[in-house]
């Protein structure tokens, strides 16, 4: 599990999004005890 303000890698694309493997951000938020995450880049 995650903790909030961890760095985390991104592993598959997000098109989406606009995300791609390899894109950096950190967990600003964890829900429901790790079932779900917020990350800002």
């Amino acid at each position: 599990m995650h903790q909030e303000h961890s760095q985390v890698v991104l592993t598959c694309p997000r098109p989406a999004l606009g995300l791609e493997p390899g894109d950096v951000g950190i967990v600003i938020h964890v829900h429901r005890a790790g079932t779900a995450y917020e990350v800002e880049s």
